[in-house]
């Protein structure tokens, strides 16, 4: 899914990821589900800036990892972007969210990406959600 939504120059994959309705809900706690809602209605009404990657970044780096072990510092979590430690205590702890990038053989740093979540029955994708909902976190936090 990860190379195909990578390589995706019809926008099918994506749209294929774009959240369901009541996607937030399962993949966000209490009011923050309703606020993920809003925010990403806004994301995904513009169309996403999916840089793909250049002809020699044919590697895939790949990591997963239940939402419940991002919150504090071990082997999953350091592998997410920082942003997921303050977003995770306000994710559905057992749902399984994924980070890429795709990098030429060899390399660490290329394209990357994150937020996509295994919910029940298909995936969906919550591009950078610590940046999209980082006021609504802001304000948790208060």
């Amino acid at each position: 899914l990860v190379r195909a939504l990578s390589a995706d120059r019809t926008g099918e994959i994506l749209r294929a990821v774009r959240p369901r309705p009541d996607d937030y809900a399962k993949a966000f706690l209490g009011p923050l589900a309703a606020a993920a809602a809003q925010a990403f209605a806004r994301v995904w009404a513009e169309p996403l800036s999916l840089l793909h990657p250049r002809p020699e970044q044919t590697q895939l780096l790949l990591d997963v990892a239940p939402a419940g072990m991002l919150v504090g510092n071990n082997e999953l979590s350091h592998r997410f972007p920082g942003g997921y430690r303050k977003l995770a205590p306000h994710l559905v702890p057992n749902r399984v969210w994924a980070r890429w990038k795709l990098v030429r053989p060899g390399d660490t740093i290329g394209m990357a990406y994150d937020g996509l979540v295994w919910l029940d029955d298909h995936w969906a994708w919550f591009p950078k959600p610590y940046r999209v909902l980082a006021d609504c976190l802001s304000e948790a936090h208060r």
